[in-house]
């Protein structure tokens, strides 16, 4: 099991007990902390782990960049779901 793929089902437990700062902490690694290898934006979406945990931060709020993303993967990461960067 990948990173992102073990922070995606931690958020689903963390969803099913309203740990939404646990969901938060989990999104705030980002996604170049959450993959061991870079990948292109159109590969990002495509990954489940990723649209997964990205869309139950979006949904229990649990997004918070205290930065200006530094690329497009982390604007995508930040822009919510069913928005596009």
């Amino acid at each position: 099991m990948s990173l992102v793929e073990t922070g995606a089902a931690v958020a689903r437990a963390a969803e099913d007990l309203s740990d939404h700062g646990l969901i938060a902490d989990w999104y705030a690694l980002g996604p170049h902390m959450l993959l061991n290898t870079l990948v292109s934006l159109e590969d990002l979406q495509t990954l489940p782990g990723v649209s997964e945990l990205r869309s139950i931060a979006h949904r229990t709020g649990g997004v918070s960049l205290t930065h200006e993303p530094v690329d497009d993967l982390e604007a995508w990461w930040a822009t919510p779901s069913g928005s596009r960067a």
